[in-house]
């Protein structure tokens, strides 16, 4: 180790304070340096999850595939992955914000001593809090994980997205819009505030930019009566008429309001012209959560005649929300999807113990696969995982730790 890696730390976190997000990879990599790390890159997820893009494409960087190389597997797994390199060690450390996965890094060292490990992931970690807090004020980071240029609709859209994945102790988020560089009136949202998950799913009708008005509006809605404190047969009723009193009358928006005790297990539902859930319980798809249907918001304007379902989930327990283009949408002449087909899937790949993350990521990746990635609907999944409400929650069995390392 060349350098005291706390000092290092402490000079990068120096450094950030004017750091000019243009000339980011130039100044961690000089912090790397004194830390012994060389041949620094960042590489960024695509907006699809395939691939991860190089922040610095001026230098020659060039995509990597994240389902066959060793960066992917850093990604997919959240471990640090090593190989021999040059007399030496290459490091793939995922970038992860929590259990949001940035991309990852890829540096070079003399040896892989367990100091030397141990400094590189805080490195990352620390690396990995700037490149959020920048991308706040700069297009650096938007513009490298962008594979190819998204329509306007896509640019509305992902503007007001929360982030793709969330965890606490007692439960974890993963969502996903797709086609990603072309989605329209699909959207979700979530908020998580003393032990309560809030969960949205909107599917505004229309594609494009004629649907991008009316989920706004409803993502605005829905947000300004949750923060207001107001219970989910509340917000529906307050957002359907602001809907119906901004909108044309033949415009609306299906929906799903949700809210999970995380203390007790008890998820509360109201379904408006969505697809009923999906319950997966010790790896088996149960089935759909039964729920009585409401209209659309923006359809029903005199209050009161939201039905609330209810269902108590078991630790471990994931529900599954999303809309109808995903078992729906197709080009004209091809088979849907199919409710068959999703279920199926979901429970492979819950019983393959993927992640949240990664289990919505590959369900996403084999709906676009089936259509040949020529769909005529966008479509959004969103998995919930309720991990236990007691005091101790015992070890998590499939899903993402502070990153651990592995040689190949």
């Amino acid at each position: 180790m060349l350098h005291d890696p706390n000092e290092s730390l402490g000079e990068l976190i120096d450094r950030s304070h004017l750091m000019d997000p243009s000339k980011f990879t130039d100044e961690v990599t000089a912090v790397a340096a004194l830390l012994g790390a060389t041949n620094l890159e960042i590489f960024l997820t695509d907006y699809e999850q395939r691939m991860l893009m190089p922040l610095r494409v001026t230098a020659g960087g060039e995509p990597l595939t994240i389902e066959t190389t060793l960066a992917g597997r850093a990604f997919v797994s959240g471990e640090l992955q090593m190989s021999e390199h040059d007399g030496g060690v290459r490091s793939w450390v995922p970038l992860l914000d929590g259990a949001d996965r940035l991309g990852v890094l890829r540096v070079d060292m003399g040896s892989a001593d367990e100091e030397g490990i141990t400094a590189v992931l805080r490195f990352a970690g620390l690396m990995t809090q700037l490149i959020v807090t920048k991308s706040r004020y700069s297009d650096v980071f938007d513009r490298a994980a962008q594979r190819v240029t998204p329509s306007v609709a896509a640019h509305v859209q992902w503007s007001q997205l929360p982030p793709m994945t969330f965890t606490t102790q007692r439960v974890a988020i993963a969502g996903i819009l797709e086609p990603a560089y072309d989605i329209g009136g699909d959207a979700f949202d979530y908020s998580h505030t003393d032990d309560r998950t809030d969960i949205v799913m909107l599917d505004a009708m229309g594609h494009g930019l004629t649907a991008c008005w009316p989920a706004t509006l409803a993502m605005a809605g829905l947000r300004h009566a949750r923060q207001r404190g107001l219970g989910l047969a509340e917000r529906y009723d307050e957002c359907s008429r602001l809907l119906a009193r901004e909108l044309s009358p033949y415009e609306f928006v299906a929906a799903q309001l949700a809210e999970l005790d995380c203390t007790t297990g008890l998820l509360r539902w109201v379904t408006a012209g969505l697809p009923r859930p999906l319950l997966v319980r010790r790896g088996k798809v149960i089935g759909e959560l039964p729920s009585q249907a409401n209209v659309p918001l923006g359809v029903a304007v005199d209050g009161g005649g939201a039905q609330i379902a209810s269902v108590s989930l078991e630790p471990w327990d994931r529900v599954l929300f999303f809309t109808d283009g995903v078992i729906e949408g197709h080009r004209p002449g091809n088979e849907p999807f199919g409710n068959e087909r999703l279920v199926d899937l979901l429970g492979r790949e819950s019983l393959a113990q993927a992640g949240p993350a990664e289990a919505v990521r590959r369900v996403a990746h084999a709906v676009l696969d089936h259509h040949n990635h020529d769909l005529r609907d966008d479509f959004t999944m969103l998995i919930v995982e309720y991990r236990g409400g007691g005091e101790e929650i015992e070890a998590v069995p499939h899903t993402y730790r502070l990153p651990s390392h592995r040689t190949v």
